[in-house]
């Protein structure tokens, strides 16, 4: 559990939030700890636009078990990764609450 938390931790790169590029051409990517996958454009909008699912959390998943570098409002923490990141994270999380 720790090594991944470790390795989540030390892949989070909020550098992937480009202002300079169209939101459209920087769409950002978070793992949240309960598994959660979140898009959402980036460039100059980060942050002000709709936030969408990729992934759903796990309900068995206790999102305390892991702690990412950002806070959400809701008490779970994220990462900003890129897409391949998140999935590749997320799955070897499925197995970690089971």
């Amino acid at each position: 559990m720790n090594e991944l938390n470790s390795k989540i931790v030390e892949c989070h790169n909020p550098g992937l939030i480009d202002n300079k590029k169209s939101p459209n051409e920087n769409i950002i990517y978070h793992l949240y700890s309960d598994g959660t996958v979140t898009y959402q454009k980036g460039g100059d909008v980060y942050g002000q636009r709709s936030m969408f699912d990729l992934y759903p959390r796990f309900y068995y998943f206790d999102s305390s078990l892991l702690t990412f570098p950002l806070k959400a409002n809701d008490g779970t923490t994220y990462a900003i990764l890129t897409e391949e990141q998140c999935i590749n994270f997320r799955n070897q999380m499925k197995n970690l609450g089971k």
